[in-house]
Formats: structure tokens, C-alpha cells, sequence
């Protein structure tokens, strides 16, 4: 389980915007006990905004967004669906309204606002690193409530052990127990 700091990654779209582009690497300590790893095993995400307790209120804001726009004339107007994307029913199930991920590009904090009547009303483009993406910032008047959740799971596909010149034995141990996963290990200069 790794935690994704608020501090590097604002936003939980910042984070998956920029896996998309460069994919996901984390250090591990050398003391890891890797071979409790296997090639079954996975990275679970963690960060603080992953889950709204209230995503119910973005939802009905979204959707009285929509209709009013719509009414009003606008062209470019950001369907909103009655369901999830991934046609999750419980994630729209009017008791249950369960959190979909869907939501954190309607949630995203910072940015700059593009003002083109081509774009949907609210888009703002959003730079990390090396990576621009656009979402939408949360509509006016909407206050959630976040708490700390899983968001991505991602398979572990490979290990890397870096090359240290200075301890060639340590190396040489990092690599062997690296291996005992049975996951494939590479060993890197950097």
C-alpha cells in the first residue's frame, strides 16, 4: 500500500493523469522483505481525497449544471450520464449512490481556466511535472467531505535494483533477494 501525498499530488486526477503518460514507479526500501512479493502481487493507491462521503452532492450539482446550461442554449454542455461510465448501477442507485472515480475530473483544485466557448463551462488545464491534462474544477456551492481510499490497484510487473558503486556486495544481496519473488528484476545504473 503506498500512500499519495496531497503535498506532490493535489488532486487524485493529478496522479492518475500522470501514470497514463509515464506509469507508476515507487522505491522500496532494501530491507523489504521481497519475498512475500509474487507475480499475483499488487500496488495499492492511497490518497487523501480518494473518496467522497458525499459525492451525492457533486453528482445532483453536476446534473442541475447540465439541465440548466442546456436550457439556457448552451452548445457545448457536458452530458451528464443517469449512471456511472463503466455502467456501475449502484454508482447512481438513488438510495445507495455509491462514489465513483468519474467524479475526481469534476473535482480537480488549480489550474489554469480555458476560457474557449469550444470547451465545457468549468474545464481548466492542469500541469504536474511534465504533464498537462484537463479536468473541471467543483461547481460553486458544493462542499465535500473526502476521506483517505484506495484508487488505483495496479499489478507488479517488475523490480529494479539500483546499481551502487560503493557497495557491490549490498547490490548483489538486493538482487538475489529481489529475485526470490519470481517477479523479473532488472538492475539499473539510476
Amino acid at each position: 500500500i503506498d500512500w499519495i501525498g496531497r503535498e506532490h499530488y493535489p488532486n487524485v486526477a493529478d496522479f492518475i493523469a500522470e501514470a497514463r503518460r509515464h506509469g507508476i514507479s515507487r522505491r522500496l526500501p532494501r530491507n523489504l522483505d521481497f519475498g512475500k512479493l509474487t507475480s499475483r502481487s499488487r500496488l495499492l493507491m492511497v490518497h487523501p481525497r480518494a473518496h467522497m462521503n458525499n459525492s451525492a452532492e457533486l453528482r445532483d450539482a453536476l446534473k442541475r449544471e447540465a439541465m440548466e446550461r442546456a436550457r439556457d442554449g448552451h452548445r457545448n454542455v457536458v452530458a451528464i450520464r443517469a449512471s456511472c461510465p463503466k455502467d456501475i448501477p449502484h454508482h447512481t442507485n438513488v438510495i445507495q449512490q455509491d462514489m465513483c472515480q468519474s467524479l475526481f475530473w469534476d473535482d480537480v483544485q488549480g489550474g489554469d481556466v480555458v476560457l474557449d466557448p469550444a470547451v465545457p463551462f468549468r474545464t481548466v488545464e492542469r500541469t504536474i511535472g511534465d504533464t498537462t491534462y484537463r479536468a473541471r474544477y467543483r461547481p460553486e456551492g458544493v462542499y465535500l467531505d473526502y476521506a483517505p481510499a484506495i484508487f488505483m490497484s495496479v499489478p507488479i510487473a517488475q523490480l529494479t535494483v539500483i546499481d551502487d558503486p560503493d557497495d557491490p556486495e549490498g547490490v548483489q544481496e538486493s538482487l538475489r533477494r529481489a529475485r526470490e519473488s519470481g517477479i523479473d528484476v532488472e538492475l539499473e545504473d539510476e
